[in-house]
Parts: C-alpha cells; structure tokens; sequence
C-alpha cells in the first residue's frame, strides 16, 4: 500500500476538511444581528465537558437539519468539524455567484459562533471549528478551518463582525466558489441518491454515540483525480470511524472497512471520485488516514487492489 510521507500527509488533510484559504472575504452589505433560530437548547453543562459531550450538544443545536459532525486532530489540533447542507443557496446559482457565496459564508460562520457562543466550554476542548456548506445537490460553497479564539469577547455580532473576528485572529475567512456549481444532474436507472447511499453507509460505520460520519462534497477540489473534467464538480465522499482498540487500525480491517464501503457507493449519481476514510481513536486523535479513488468505486469494481490505496498511519506523538 502506497504511504505518503508525513508532510504530504499533513498537506492533504489541509487541503480534504479546510480548503485553500485565500484572502479575507470581502465584507458584505450591513447584515442582521445573528440569531439563533428555534432550536433546542444545550443542556446545562456536565461535571466532565468533554468533545464527546459537546459533539451531542452540536447535534441538539441542529436538530432537524441535515448534517454530520465529528471531531478528530487537523495538524495536531483537536478540530470539530461540521458538514451542514444550506437549502437556502441557489443550487442552480439563478441569483448568481457571489450571492451564494455571501450565503454559504454567512452560515458557516453563524454556525461556527453559535457553536462557541451557545455550547459551554467548547474553548477548553477544541482549537478550531470546520464548517463545510453545501446546497441541496451538495455542492460545496464554503469550507474552513476558524480558530475558536477568534469568537472570544464576540457578543450578538453581524456577519461583518465575524469576518472581521476571523480575519484578526489571523486565519481569513476561506474563498467561496470561484466557477458556478454542477447543479443537479439527471440521475442513470439503477442509481442511487445521496442520501440512500448514506443509509447503506450507515451499516459500516460505528452508531451514536461513537465519533463517526459520512458525507458527499460536490465540486470542492478535494479529488486527486477528477472523472468529471475538473476540480468543480469533483465528487467527494469523506467518512469516519472510531476505533475502539488496537486491532480496528490494522491495515487488514481497515481494508476490510474500505471494501464495504466502495461497494456501497457504486451506485451513487454522480459517480464518486474519491473516498476519503479517517480512522481516530476514542480521544479524537487521527490514527489512519486512507484514500481510495474514484476508478475503483462501482457496480462493477471487485476488491480494492492495495497498491491503488492510499494508506498512511500517523505517529501517536509529535515525538521524534
């Protein structure tokens, strides 16, 4: 199995949950106040508030939503990362690209304070939030890595106040889309839909409350390769589970896992170029990464070669 150095391993991962951060965002017209809509309250914080704690506590918050949210080390910092679907963006972008782009951030950074605003002591577990917006064809618009302490001392702010929150505390709010998005795309007989490939997915992943998830990135530029002509409307589908010992980051299990889940993306419309597997433990810290590409996932493909898998283990410490 092919195992890139930890350089490289370390740039891929920037490059599959954050994107390329760009310049700052340019600030928007006057924005309302942000708001939090009606949606359950956390609960009162527990004696030992811990990320497992307040990944539950993200779920209440976006009750009734469609996401995923996970938690594992991006460059050595403990990150929780949320993958929200905004059926608020133009899909089709009739109202142009820089309206969806304006729309995307606004909710990824909403969503991101209102995590560290409403979920008590989320500062003292995680480093950084990961917001990733999608549309309803999940296409992607916005994905970024914010640090928590940008939102220190932050209170009722607009959208303007949180780009200029994120862009102070050195990190920029990520560039939107910079080429219209796919938009939906007529389906073959026999496919299946996102969400009938993520029940299938579901059978091969850990259940609540263990550290895990999957979901489907559209145009995001996080395929190595694209079958679909170019990083816009590459297909992506990011999982994770949790190991809960030793034996569950062995390279046989974790190829087992893989298996299982290409087959189950065979059907997906449109087809995926790319299978993106991390494999954390119970604290979060990223122990196996694996990547899989689009050319081995279908109807048709049989057992993953090893040799076409990416396979990369990380060292338990920073020590040398």
């Amino acid at each position: 199995m092919r195992r890139p150095t930890t350089t490289v391993a370390i740039a891929t991962m920037a490059l599959l949950l954050a994107g390329c951060s760009g310049s700052p965002a340019a600030t928007p017209s006057p924005s309302p106040r942000v708001t939090a809509p009606a949606t359950p309250s956390p609960s009162p914080t527990p004696e030992l508030c811990d990320a497992a704690w307040i990944r539950s506590q993200v779920q209440q918050v976006l009750a009734g939503q469609v996401f995923e949210t996970h938690y594992l080390t991006i460059d050595d910092e403990l990150t929780l990362s949320v993958w929200l679907v905004d059926p608020e963006i133009d899909a089709a972008a009739r109202t142009g690209l820089s309206a969806g782009n304006q729309r995307a951030l606004e909710t990824g950074l909403t969503l991101s304070y209102r995590i560290v605003d409403e979920i008590p002591c989320v500062a003292q577990v995680f480093e950084n939030v990961n917001p990733m917006i999608v549309d309803s064809h999940y296409g992607s618009w916005y994905i970024d890595i914010i640090p928590v302490r940008a939102f220190a001392g932050l209170e009722s702010p607009t959208t303007a106040d949180l780009i200029e929150a994120v862009t102070r505390s050195g990190a920029g709010p990520a560039d939107g889309r910079r080429t219209m998005p796919p938009g939906d795309q007529p389906a073959p007989s026999g496919s299946c839909t996102w969400p009938q490939a993520r029940r299938l997915l579901g059978a091969h992943l850990d259940p609540e409350p263990a550290n895990s998830a999957a979901y489907l990135i559209v145009g995001g530029g996080i395929a190595a390769d694209s079958r679909h002509g170019n990083s816009s409307s590459d297909v992506a589908v990011q999982a994770q589970i949790e190991a809960r010992q030793d034996a569950d980051m062995d390279d046989s299990v974790v190829m087992a896992r893989l298996n299982l889940l290409a087959a189950d993306l065979g059907c997906l419309s449109p087809p995926v170029d790319q299978l993106d597997l991390f494999v954390v433990d119970g604290s979060g810290r990223l122990a196996v990464y694996a990547r899989v590409p689009g050319v081995l996932i279908g109807p048709e493909a049989g057992p993953l070669p090893p040799g076409m898998v990416v396979l990369y283990h990380y060292p338990a410490t920073n020590e040398p």
